[in-house]
């Protein structure tokens, strides 16, 4: 087994992964409003669910799931149910602001009193907020089965070619990256919450649950035309 070519995929899967990371998407805004309820973990809790979906798509991929997948039909229900999902998960950030009228410091003194309370909840978030995503499904059915299948500069090799190895050390690249960054920006959120007021923190849910809106219809449209 060739240790360095095993190596050479898993950093180019992690450089691919980190560039996906890092776009603003549903993800990140799982990671801001959890964080101040259950600190720097957050961000590790959500990606574990990221990744239990990521891998059963992955699987199922590999089976022949994107035939299906990139059939218009299925393009439209997934974009349909993604995006509604993501309007509903937006709405209820909404009710905890304008409704609840949510603080931060009661979210902080929640998380200090019971730090391991409900530690599902994140990694389920993490799993829904993935599959209601249309762009993270179709990003596996093309870019992602691409980089296993088709040899790319700068590697030499592809994961394929190693068999189930490869898949898994190129599967360990990518979650590595989600868990790098995601990990990083609810440990900066948790470092950082004494200079974040409740009115600032209820600004940034107001905006990030804009963003969800934002998202949610244009899944939406897009299916509609798309079929």
């Amino acid at each position: 087994m060739d240790f360095i070519a095993l190596m050479q995929i898993m950093f180019f899967s992690f450089l691919i992964g980190f560039t996906g990371a890092i776009t603003p998407g549903p993800v990140l805004t799982a990671v801001i409003k959890e964080t101040p309820q259950r600190g720097w973990t957050a961000g590790p809790l959500i990606v574990i669910g990221h990744a239990l979906a990521e891998l059963s798509l992955l699987i199922g991929l590999i089976f022949g799931l994107d035939v299906i997948l990139q059939a218009p039909l299925s393009q439209l229900i997934i974009s349909l149910i993604g995006g509604i999902i993501l309007c509903i998960l937006a709405g209820l950030m909404l009710i905890d602001v304008f409704v609840k009228k949510i603080s931060i410091t009661e979210e902080l003194e929640r998380n200090s009193s019971d730090p391991m309370k409900k530690t599902y909840v994140p990694i389920l978030n993490g799993i829904v907020l993935s599959i209601s995503n249309p762009f993270w499904i179709v990003w596996w059915a093309t870019i992602g089965l691409g980089l296993i299948y088709t040899e790319l500069p700068p590697l030499t090799v592809i994961p394929i070619e190693f068999g189930l190895i490869g898949l898994a050390i190129f599967y360990i690249g990518h979650i590595i990256s989600d868990l790098t960054w995601y990990s990083f920006v609810s440990g900066m959120i948790h470092t950082g919450k004494k200079w974040i007021n409740d009115r600032v923190y209820q600004i940034i849910l107001v905006g990030c649950a804009a963003f969800l809106i934002y998202l949610g219809i244009t899944f939406i449209i897009n299916g509609i035309f798309l079929f």
